[in-house]
């Protein structure tokens, strides 16, 4: 659950900033906050505490809006199911 939940987080980021992020760099700034793995309340105290400072590393900034669209989507995000993007790609392959 913890990688489908990260991807989630990642695809979801990049397309809020229209434009793509290291992946890698991502997965460690996230798992640095939380040793027991990547789960919900992982990524939002990551989102609310440490985005901005690691976007700003990246050249990259999240406006008010489009921010907090973000952190609805990872707040009710249930991995479990799966998303849109992830049955089609189902489907296409």
């Amino acid at each position: 659950m913890e990688r489908r939940r990260f991807d989630f987080f990642y695809i979801e980021l990049c397309c809020a900033l229209e434009r793509r992020l290291p992946r890698y760099a991502l997965w460690l700034a996230v798992s640095e906050t939380s040793p027991t793995g990547v789960d919900r309340s992982a990524l939002l105290h990551f989102f609310d505490r440490q985005l901005d400072g690691f976007l700003a590393g990246q050249g990259a900034s999240l406006a008010d809006r489009p921010r907090r669209q973000l952190r609805r989507k990872i707040a009710r995000h249930r991995p479990e199911f799966a998303t849109p993007c992830e049955v089609m790609a189902r489907m296409c392959v």
